[in-house]
């Protein structure tokens, strides 16, 4: 097999496997049939395998580049150095002890007294992000503008004693604003969402969008 050939088949074969893999899959979703259950489960084990190798790969993408930041001392290889170790130590730890809060596990410790306090300050922190933002943004300098402002601070009220105190209204009118137009602008997100869903989906089966071949046509 010459080369053209060979880079034929590289281009073509990822392509045709895709396109006959999201046909089974749209067609276990909507054709109930034994037929189609057989393939479907097939392709699903097979996805169940490649998702191991790509962890695998995953793994030793994180190491190389984390390592390398260690050994060239670059900005912020401290970090580095502690998601190189706390990963060997939780992956040794996992292995050996295995994940059973019954007995106490050191993983499970880990778990409930690092990464969770960690977790809930990143949480914390997000919360200093969120009060500028909404500075920013409850600026009056529309109409648009102060339709937000008007409805970020009734949903405020609405959440805190102080509005049932101002008037027994408030939280009523707060379930309205969440209930009636934001979920209306949900719901108008959301289909928007589905639709840009199904043309980029349709665009990977037809083989126009060939971005996970490195190539962006």
């Amino acid at each position: 097999m010459n080369g053209s050939s060979t880079s034929l088949v590289r281009e073509k074969l990822p392509v045709l496997l895709c396109f006959v893999t999201g046909l089974i899959v749209c067609a276990a979703t909507f054709v109930p049939h034994p037929a189609v259950a057989g393939p479907f489960h097939t392709v699903n084990d097979w996805t169940l395998i490649i998702s191991s190798f790509a962890i695998v790969l995953g793994i030793a993408s994180l190491i190389r580049r984390h390592w390398a930041r260690v050994r060239a001392q670059d900005a912020g290889w401290g970090y580095s150095a502690v998601t190189l170790v706390a990963m060997a130590v939780t992956a040794v730890l996992g292995v050996s002890w295995g994940m059973d809060p019954a007995d106490g596990d050191p993983i499970v410790w880990i778990y409930d007294y690092l990464n969770k306090p960690l977790s809930s300050t990143m949480f914390a922190l997000t919360v200093f992000f969120i009060a500028s933002a909404a500075y920013r943004a409850f600026r009056v300098r529309s109409v648009g503008a102060t339709v937000l402002l008007v409805s970020g601070v009734v949903v405020m009220l609405g959440q805190i004693p102080v509005g049932d105190m101002i008037h027994a209204s408030v939280p009523a009118l707060k379930d309205w604003v969440l209930t009636v137009p934001n979920m209306a602008a949900q719901r108008g997100i959301m289909l928007g969402l589905g639709l840009s869903m199904f043309a980029t989906s349709l665009k990977i089966l037809l083989g126009i969008e060939r971005s996970y071949l490195g190539k962006s046509r």
